[in-house]
């Protein structure tokens, strides 16, 4: 009979795991040791598996290993802190001995999913087995959106340069641009100067709903913040940003001014967009 494979090569780690409130806590009573403890008792439970039987033969190899830094009596400490505040699970715990938790067995089911293992044989499991099939189910359907997002990204790109060459094409046919006006003071601006560039009806292209290259909502918000209404002024900023376009001018602009001293924002904006489309190369 085949001995089912159980320990993980690898697991996950929060990067915020020295900021859980729990592990600041623990340190604060016992200083780093305390953590670090954790940290290395997590990575022997993984190397067994989901569990880790723990008794104090086994907490003494493990505080001989961290050089004498910490005692087995204040380690025990540690794994009650530990129990009584459901780091580990304390049920079975007092039953088996064991350390583990649903987090754990999650994390480990999760991990082996590609694995001939048969979860009825499995000792000390207190994960909900009728569950277990549908969170397969539900992996292997964010798989298919990943891989249909990532289609739609590469047509998003060829939709962004065509965007960016009719864009080139437009800038060669404008003539008699208003000069710009520096930020100090009230900005004027005629109405006509909102409407080049601009089609009678506007739809948001589906690109700008990416996050990972568009913050549309993010602009639109601070439009709002600004009491930018007008719907031709609205969408001169958008045609000039690319919808919130991610490493554009706009998101300079808006972090880096000093927006107290500016009454016509919107102006103001415009302008600074302006001079960036004229200093880039055609």
């Amino acid at each position: 009979m085949a001995t089912t494979h159980t320990r993980l090569s690898y697991h996950p780690f929060l990067s915020n795991f020295f900021n859980d409130e729990l592990i600041m806590r623990l340190e604060a009573r016992y200083g780093c040791i305390g953590s670090y403890f954790v940290i290395y008792i997590r990575c022997m439970l993984y190397d067994n598996g989901y569990y880790l039987k723990c008794d104090k033969e086994i907490v003494s190899i493990i505080c001989r290993k961290l050089c004498g830094e910490i005692s087995t009596e204040t380690a025990l400490e540690i794994i009650d802190f530990l129990l009584d505040n459901a780091f580990f699970d304390k049920e079975i715990y007092q039953k088996h001995g064991i350390l583990t938790s649903l987090e754990i067995q999650q994390i480990w089911i999760t991990a082996t999913k590609r694995r001939k293992r048969d979860l009825e044989a499995l000792p000390y499991l207190i994960v909900n087995m009728e569950d277990t099939p549908q969170k397969e189910k539900e992996t292997k359907s964010k798989a298919k959106k990943r891989k249909q997002h990532a289609n739609t990204n590469s047509k998003n790109a060829c939709i962004n340069e065509q965007i960016k060459t009719n864009k080139t094409n437009q800038n060669k046919e404008k003539k008699d641009i208003p000069p710009l006006i520096p930020p100090t003071g009230e900005m004027v601006m005629d109405e006509e100067d909102f409407s080049l560039d601009l089609r009678t009806e506007d739809e948001i292209p589906i690109y700008a709903h990416n996050p990972q290259t568009h913050n549309y909502a993010g602009l639109c918000e601070r439009m709002k913040q600004f009491k930018i209404t007008n719907p031709k002024t609205i969408r001169r900023i958008t045609h000039l940003t690319n919808w919130g376009e991610k490493g554009t001018k706009v998101w300079q602009v808006l972090a880096h001014t000093n927006w107290s001293g500016i009454n016509d924002k919107a102006a103001f904006l415009i302008s600074e967009l302006i001079k960036d489309k004229q200093a880039s190369p055609s």
